[in-house]
């Protein structure tokens, strides 16, 4: 199974896993980072060319009956650099909220990358420690910059059974210390690592109004899982 290691500072190493003939081979990524103070958050790291990358988290979907809450965060990233790879971590304040499912958006499921969207890789660290990431890396092409818009990363579902009118949760970005918050992205010479700007921590407090409902904003074929950690389970045909 793969996994995905972050060590502040100059290295950012992604172990991957493979097993060959039943032996298990360890392929080592290294991806020089040159060491950068945290920003501030208006601030545009100097190593980020072009206008400023952001990531931004915002509610895609919700729907509250009776005391059952199905929501989802979806997580929005506009870059206009190509990107090699890149890490951050989220972490929920109220521990009603249970994290179903999540799974990329197709800017990252077409580019052939290794995509990791729970903490530690692991279903149940993440809704163990209430934290969701949002890492992965290229073993091949970059994902190309995009400087028209803003593209949807990935999608995180989320559910409670005992929520109330005036129940709130907060999402926010982890600290470098627990999980690193970096893009990588090509350079002349080598790949350069900076800092994207992070657009701010989500709230919601009751019931909003202003937030689309649907029946599902799963694909169609597919379900949630709440006991299996892996991103989505096939329905039967």
């Amino acid at each position: 199974m793969p996994s995905l290691y972050v060590k502040r500072g100059h290295l950012l190493i992604i172990q991957m896993k493979m097993m060959s003939g039943g032996s298990v081979r360890s392929y080592i990524f290294l991806f020089t980072i040159f060491f950068i103070s945290r920003v501030a958050v208006a601030q545009q790291d100097p190593n980020d060319f072009g206008q400023a990358d952001t990531l931004a988290l915002e509610i895609g979907y919700f729907r509250a009956n009776n005391q059952n809450l199905n929501l989802t965060v979806e997580a929005w990233v506009y870059s206009d650099n190509p990107i090699l790879s890149f890490i951050s971590g989220f972490k929920w304040d109220n521990s009603a909220l249970h994290l179903d499912s999540a799974k990329p958006g197709s800017i990252l499921s077409e580019n052939n990358l290794t995509v990791f969207l729970y903490y530690h890789d692991s279903y149940f660290a993440s809704n163990d420690n209430q934290i969701f990431t949002l890492g992965g890396f290229s073993t091949g092409s970059s994902i190309e910059s995009y400087p028209e818009s803003r593209r949807l990363w990935a999608t995180y579902y989320f559910s409670s059974s005992n929520w109330h009118p005036n129940d709130s949760f907060v999402i926010d970005i982890l600290p470098a210390e627990i999980v690193d918050f970096k893009f990588v992205r090509e350079g002349p010479y080598y790949p350069i690592g900076y800092q994207p700007l992070f657009l701010g921590a989500l709230r919601i407090s009751g019931i909003p109004t202003d937030i689309r409902e649907a029946e599902t904003e799963l694909p169609e074929g597919f379900l949630l899982s709440k006991t299996t950690p892996i991103h989505l389970i096939q329905r039967p045909p």
